[in-house]
């Protein structure tokens, strides 16, 4: 009984050793072998996507990337959320020969229109387009100089608003680049401050006083008054000090409401125009916002 089980093991023993090499290579040979070239790939990227107020239409940035370090233009796209099978429509404005998509794009309070910002004339200078949903050709309404951002139209949408830096040395932000300073360093600094603009006529002008540098701003549902984010320059410094601010339009009296123990963002207004919410927390940088609801 014993020698049989021997002559079984033995004969187990050999056949592993036999068939040991078979069965290893015919594991290499089903490895997949690695390609001589990368194959390429291309990856868009979405940005700034908003939802019409009757959300009948959507819009979004967007920028095709590849593997090959190509990168396409970014293009500003409209899309009607009813058709099934339309195609989305992208947004340019014409110059000359030139034909560029703009961003940071805005639906007014009814949805039927769109402000966005364009860079015109060769040296970039953005300026405020509207444009209706359906198409048509951009219409400019400002004609500024200096940066421009955040647009936000007035709830009676007669008015867009937007962050306005006349004539800056840099683009705002504590981490943006600083140019060779002569002089007194730290005299010199720019202030950020609320603008509005006329869409019927293009009429712009200065809201909030050239003192306070704002970060963030939010309209009343009557159209009557701002809620700013904001603190005395220079701006890049102060923003963990930022106080909420309240600005009649037709006074420009300044008023701060609350002076926080901690950084606050996102100014929102009630649906009353009687309370203001904002986001409240320590925060490490402007931006990051994260905290609670007061």
């Amino acid at each position: 009984m014993v020698s049989q089980r021997l002559r079984v093991l033995c004969l187990a023993i050999v056949i592993g050793f036999l068939l040991a090499p078979t069965m290893v290579s015919w594991g290499q040979g089903l490895a997949p072998k690695a390609p001589s070239q990368p194959s390429p790939q291309r990856l868009h990227y979405f940005s700034q996507v908003s939802i019409s107020p009757d959300g009948q239409f959507v819009t979004w940035n967007q920028v095709e990337r590849g593997d090959d370090s190509h990168t396409s233009e970014p293009e500003l796209c409209v899309a009607d959320l009813r058709s099934s099978s339309g195609s989305p429509k992208r947004i340019v404005v014409r110059e000359g020969k030139t034909r560029k998509a703009g961003h940071g794009a805005a639906w007014s309070p009814d949805g039927k229109q769109l402000a966005f910002l364009y860079s015109t004339g060769k040296s970039g200078q953005q300026q405020i387009f509207v444009i209706g949903r359906s198409g048509g050709q951009p219409k400019q309404v400002t004609h500024l100089t200096g940066a421009i951002s955040n647009l936000r139209w007035s709830p009676d949408g007669k008015s867009i608003g937007y962050l306005f830096i006349e004539n800056p040395s840099r683009a705002a932000g504590p981490t943006s680049a600083v140019p060779t300073q002569t002089g007194v360093v730290g005299e010199k600094s720019f202030v950020q401050r609320i603008g509005s603009v006329d869409v019927a006529n293009g009429q712009a002008r200065k809201v909030s006083p050239a003192d306070l540098y704002v970060y963030e701003y939010a309209w009343s549902p009557d159209s009557q008054t701002l809620a700013a984010i904001a603190a005395h320059p220079p701006g890049d410094d102060n923003w963990y000090l930022a106080q909420l601010f309240t600005l009649p339009i037709q006074s420009g009296v300044v008023s701060s409401i609350l002076k926080p123990s901690m950084q606050i963002a996102e100014p929102c207004w009630s649906p009353d125009g009687k309370s203001i919410a904002f986001i409240g927390g320590l925060m490490s940088d402007e931006g990051f916002t994260g905290g609670d609801i007061f």
